[in-house]
């Protein structure tokens, strides 16, 4: 199911607009963003509060990048964005399903204020504007997570209260799945999913609501009340506590958990099976297939085992044969490390820029006409 919305061709326009004065420079093509909660080097103790959060680029080899500080007051149309410095369940960060957005998501509330109240999406796009205009109390009263969106329209946002659809600068929303508690959520585009359509996936720790694991919904882009369930195949025993998830390709998905490590699961018939695990406590997961490699990038979280804690690492997996099936994990090797008080949570690919559709391109020009136009009149 594909979602029409008119407002998507003007979709980079307006996030311009309103990112005027939250922006910094464009991200580069292939490389890493984390998401960072705290400042880097801070000397100041992370707490259960709004605390500001940051994204850091970094090239797939360590390189340092540009950070850009996600909003922590009122703007514009922006809103704050922060997120709870003791949470580690929040600061899940995934790439838009058409590729041209980050998307994360928190709390409504300035930094030191008390969170669980009003969350916020954040939209990022590759030139790194910067749109926190999307917002919902349907969440409150527990964690705000993660968010996800298929192209910067519509966004999903979750926590333990259940998965919220609404659309890009709205207020509000509509809770469409009450009994999901999930720790994150994607759109995983169809060239990768099992489907072979553009679908939202989500993961779970908690025991009942659905299950631990990763998570399918009844509609793969739902936008009205619907259910989530496990894989099939996956039990909590094999998947205790899921993070975030990776499809290398439709029938081959990697999981961080971050008790059991880096899990490839690979698929026969609609059912999943474990066929090879990297031990260690991941959290953040993104990656990419070339041929029969997959280059692996996540973030690890304490007791990490086989890398550092709190730290961005890439990790090597090659098919035993071919581009599909079971395989094996290499080594883990460790691109960067938060320093200070500071903490790295969930790493997606850097946006890439959307191609402009024509009639988004109609009224930029239309626009700069009439600036032009107003420009001259003041000079005559």
């Amino acid at each position: 199911m594909k979602l029409n919305n008119p407002s998507k061709a003007l979709a980079p326009l307006l996030l311009t607009l309103m990112a005027a004065g939250a922006q910094a420079g464009s991200f580069t093509a292939g490389d890493l963003v984390v998401l960072q909660v705290g400042a880097t080097g801070s000397a100041t103790t992370l707490t259960s509060k709004g605390t500001a959060s940051f994204l850091r680029e970094f090239s797939t080899t360590g390189t340092v990048g540009q950070t850009l500080a996600l909003p922590t007051t009122a703007s514009g149309l922006n809103n704050p964005l922060t997120v709870s410095g003791t949470a580690a369940s929040e600061g899940a960060l995934s790439l838009s399903g058409d590729g041209h957005y980050l998307v994360a998501a928190g709390y409504n509330v300035a930094v030191g204020a008390t969170t669980q109240t009003g969350s916020t999406v954040g939209l990022v796009d590759a030139s790194g504007n910067i749109d926190t205009s999307t917002t919902t109390t349907l969440l409150t009263g527990n964690n705000t997570r993660a968010a996800a969106s298929i192209d910067g329209s519509h966004v999903w946002v979750t926590g333990p209260a259940g998965l919220v659809y609404i659309a890009d600068g709205a207020s509000g929303g509509t809770n469409i799945a009450t009994t999901v508690n999930l720790r994150t959520v994607q759109v995983t585009p169809a060239s990768v999913s099992p489907s072979g359509l553009d679908q939202l996936f989500g993961s779970s720790n908690n025991a009942t609501k659905p299950a631990p694991g990763v998570v399918q919904f009844a509609t793969n882009l739902p936008t009205a009340t619907t259910t989530g369930s496990v894989l099939s195949g996956m039990t909590p025993a094999a998947a205790p506590s899921s993070y975030a998830f990776f499809f290398a390709n439709p029938t081959t998905l990697f999981v961080a958990d971050s008790t059991l490590g880096i899990q490839e699961w690979i698929s026969s018939a609609s059912t999943w099976s474990k066929v090879a695990t990297l031990a260690g406590a991941f959290v953040g997961l993104t990656g990419v297939q070339s041929g029969g490699t997959v280059s692996l990038y996540a973030t690890t979280g304490v007791a990490a085992g086989s890398a550092p804690d709190n730290s961005l690492v890439s990790i090597p997996f090659t098919f035993t044969s071919g581009a599909t099936g079971a395989g094996t994990f290499g080594l883990a090797t460790t691109l960067a490390t938060a320093t200070g008080q500071s903490a790295f949570a969930g790493v997606a690919f850097a946006p890439t820029v959307a191609t402009p559709e024509p009639s988004a391109l109609v009224l930029a020009g239309l626009g700069a006409a009439i600036v032009f136009a107003l420009r001259r009149r003041g000079k005559s």
